[in-house]
């Protein structure tokens, strides 16, 4: 198939699915062309001709010379598929990083190879970075933005690594300060200048419930806030999220039957869970993603519901939770990883696994859709 634009050469901005172009019946003799306002691409010859929607916003530029062939076209630069990663948004560089996770070497037997590659993205493309340190390969566990400290911190996994590493944008940096736990979410407090972890206490307890944890930048300590979420050994259907909620200034914790916790800085309070709160918000199965959308102070979360083979994206307002009826959700998925683009004012999804199979498609919701972003044409 060649590409070509009827005018001489441009610089134009759009995006374009690979995979819509190069479809059953494209042969390689058929032409596509881009109207002169950039915003739809025609397979000429094509039996009937089909248009294909180009988005014109957020995406590299190219120039588009008198012809093109897919030799020139080619997937955009992005991580190998995995799951168990973790994302988290850095607002003084305005990108997302992204740390390690696993690849499915044998679901049946469980068989992992797990991943140590830093990569980050920027709202047009992935670049990997190469670092003179990194932290020991892991996949489940807890990232977050440490504003007081300015960089990223990553703690946890499921291979049991004791020491939190941070990154500063150039390098990582193991931190001397032995994690007493192994958690799967954190966040960063404002109002403490502390990264906070709930850690469960469960089987082992006379009663089941969560104990806080604080970082200060240096040490660990096991804060006075703890919380029930259940009857003593009932398990909490693990990897929870919590968020800041920058604008009612509260931390929100979410576990999968669902309940919904909020943390003021002194209590943990239920909000949701009981018979007299309002919402839809169904128990969750397996792994899920939130994150806090800080441009329309809500909290976004993506997930299954039990008994679903459906993906569906939930918000919650401080108030309820409300399913959002959209017209396509990504592909459904568990151990993906999601993060606010505070910058473009977008939720970013990337990866995850599905059936056995790992996952690196890369999709963005700016409250109104999905849009799937990891396709692009280019020209050398």
């Amino acid at each position: 198939m060649k590409i070509s634009k009827s005018s001489s050469k441009t610089l134009v901005k759009w995006f374009v699915l690979l995979a819509t172009l190069i479809q059953p019946g494209c042969q390689e003799s058929q032409t596509a062309q881009i109207q002169e306002d950039n915003s739809s691409l025609f397979i000429v010859d094509a039996e009937p001709t089909t248009t294909l929607h180009v988005e014109p916003t957020n995406t590299p530029e190219i120039t588009l010379t008198e012809e093109l062939t897919l030799d020139s076209a080619f997937f955009l630069d992005i991580p190998p598929p995995r799951s168990g990663h973790a994302m988290v948004y850095d607002p003084q560089r305005q990108r997302i990083v992204l740390l390690g996770g696993r690849q499915t070497v044998s679901q049946e037997d469980r068989l992992f190879n797990h991943l140590t590659d830093t990569w980050e993205y920027d709202g047009i493309a992935w670049t990997q970075i190469e670092t003179n340190h990194s932290p020991e390969s892991r996949s489940i566990f807890a990232m977050t933005y440490n504003a007081a400290e300015e960089k990223v911190i990553a703690f946890g996994s499921e291979n049991d690594f004791p020491n939190p590493w941070q990154f500063d944008g150039q390098d990582w940096q193991q931190i001397n300060a032995e994690v007493p736990l192994m958690p799967e979410s954190a966040v960063y407090y404002p109002k403490t200048g502390h990264v906070i972890t709930p850690y469960q206490c469960w089987r082992k307890c006379d009663t089941s419930f969560y104990m806080t944890w604080h970082f200060d930048g240096k040490t660990w300590f096991e804060g006075d806030e703890i919380f029930p979420y259940g009857e003593a050994g009932q398990d909490p259907f693990f990897v929870p999220q919590i968020v800041y909620d920058s604008h009612r200034e509260v931390v929100v914790f979410q576990i999968q039957w669902p309940w919904t916790f909020e943390f003021d800085g002194q209590t943990w309070t239920l909000v949701y869970g009981k018979d007299d709160v309002e919402g839809n918000l169904p128990p969750l199965a397996g792994a899920f993603n939130m994150v806090y959308d800080s441009h329309r102070q809500v909290v976004v979360l993506y997930g299954l519901a039990r008994g679903d083979s459906v993906c569906r994206t939930w918000e919650y307002d401080g108030k309820r939770w409300e399913e959002i009826e959209l017209e396509m959700n990504p592909p459904p998925r568990a151990w993906s990883a999601m993060a606010f683009d505070e910058a473009r004012g977008v939720t970013v999804l990337f990866g995850g696994e599905w059936d056995g199979q790992d996952l690196n498609d890369l999709w963005e919701y700016d409250g109104q859709e999905w849009v799937r972003r990891d396709f692009s044409l280019r020209s050398d």
